[in-house]
């Protein structure tokens, strides 16, 4: 850092006092928000001293421009160096400014700001905060996928079952599909026939109920069909020659099924086929 900036940089407390003011004069409070910013600008490798800069100039704004600084202050700690804080630290400090913002700001912004903390908490795999995050600004999915990720599978089922059919996506009915066959412990008539419509529209969501046309999501319905085939089919699991061939069958569903799922999805498939081994054996 230029020794210049860093004359600046001790004269952190002078500015946020108001009082003693730069070596030549006193700034007013909207010159020392420009000089924080300045500054912070300037500390953009020290992403732990830009935070101080930006929760600084709080002090010196109103709320409607506060918010804008407690959000860059929560953006700087969450990218702080693990050296200068320790990970709880920047964590705790990031959750701090973020949660600040949300008190102070319009109603237009929490909605953002949720979906923004929601991604702070999911890229450091705390997975239920996220959830909570993303539920509260009405992103389901992302919320859903956080929920499985946390083996909160009944909770993801629910928040599936709770959420209107037609703003499900293909990836939706999926996920409720895997969700429906890991936890049902009886498939019968009525969970058998829920489970293959919940397979059919996979594929036919995004046709208005049409035939599926597209190839990729062709495959991906006889996938989950032959999914569903493996967990049910109990007396054919007692088979000797079934047993003899399960290992095999299991291992070619779950490759050419994982590629088409994401890593929330394919954690389910997991649990699916551990349940089938069991039964196997």
């Amino acid at each position: 850092m230029p020794e210049s900036e860093l004359m600046e940089f001790l004269n952190y407390k002078a500015i946020r006092a108001k009082r003693k003011g730069l070596i030549f004069k006193k700034p007013s409070l909207e010159e020392a928000a420009l000089k924080f910013n300045y500054l912070a600008r300037q500390l953009d490798d020290h992403k732990q001293y830009a935070g101080l800069c930006y929760l600084a100039i709080t002090s010196c704004h109103g709320k409607s421009d506060q918010v804008g600084a407690l959000l860059n202050a929560a953006r700087a700690f969450s990218k702080a160096s693990y050296e200068i804080i320790s990970p709880e630290d920047h964590i705790q400090a990031a959750i701090w400014a973020y949660s600040e913002a949300l008190l102070i700001c319009d109603r237009s912004f929490i909605k953002p700001i949720r979906l923004e903390m929601g991604r702070f908490y999911e890229e450091r795999k705390m997975y239920q905060q996220a959830a909570e995050c993303f539920k509260q600004s009405m992103s389901i999915s992302r919320c859903v996928y956080n929920l499985i990720l946390s083996k909160r599978y009944k909770s993801a089922l629910d928040e599936l079952k709770n959420c209107p059919s037609h703003l499900m996506s293909t990836k939706d009915h999926t996920s409720m599909f895997l969700l429906e066959l890991l936890l049902s412990e009886d498939l019968g008539d009525t969970n058998r026939n829920s489970l293959t419509y919940l397979a059919t529209n996979s594929c036919a969501s995004t046709t208005r109920g049409s035939l599926p046309t597209d190839d990729r999501m062709f495959d991906l319905n006889s996938l989950l069909e032959s999914l569903l085939i493996f967990r049910d089919d109990k007396k054919s699991l007692k088979r000797h020659d079934f047993v003899s061939k399960s290992a095999k069958m299991r291992n070619t569903i779950t490759n050419r099924l994982s590629a088409f799922l994401d890593q929330a999805q394919i954690q389910i498939l997991y649990c699916i086929m551990a349940q089938a081994n069991n039964c196997v054996q």
